[in-house]
C-alpha cells in the first residue's frame, strides 16, 4: 500500500519514503480523503489555495495543476498490481483509486 505522512511530507510505498513537495502533499491528502470520488480542477485548486483557487478554471491554471499532478503521479508510480494510484478523468479532474485489501 501507500501511506501518507503529512507531517513529514512523504508518502511511503512498499517501505520506501517518497519525498513530496508541500503542494504534492496537499493534493494527495485531498485526493486520499475523497478516495474513489472525482475531484474537479476547481476542487483541487481550492484545496491548494482556499477560496482564491475558485477561479482556476482558465487554461493556464489547469495546465499548472496538471503539471503538479503529473509529477505526483510519477513519484507515486503504481501499486503492486500495476494500477496507478491516481487516475485522470479527461477534462474533468482526478481521483485516487483505493485498492481493496
Amino acid at each position: 500500500g501507500l501511506l501518507l505522512d503529512t507531517e513529514e511530507g512523504t508518502a511511503i510505498r512498499g517501505g520506501e519514503a517518497l519525498p513530496l513537495t508541500a503542494t504534492e502533499v496537499r493534493l494527495l491528502a485531498f485526493l486520499m480523503e475523497r478516495a474513489d470520488r472525482l475531484a474537479s480542477y476547481s476542487q483541487l485548486a481550492e484545496a491548494l489555495h482556499g477560496s482564491e483557487g475558485a477561479g482556476w478554471e482558465d487554461l493556464d491554471a489547469r495546465q499548472a495543476l496538471s503539471t503538479h499532478m503529473w509529477r505526483l503521479r510519477r513519484k507515486l508510480g503504481q501499486d503492486a498490481g500495476g494500477n496507478p494510484y491516481i487516475v485522470n478523468v479527461r477534462g474533468r479532474g482526478y481521483k485516487f483509486v483505493s485498492v481493496p485489501d
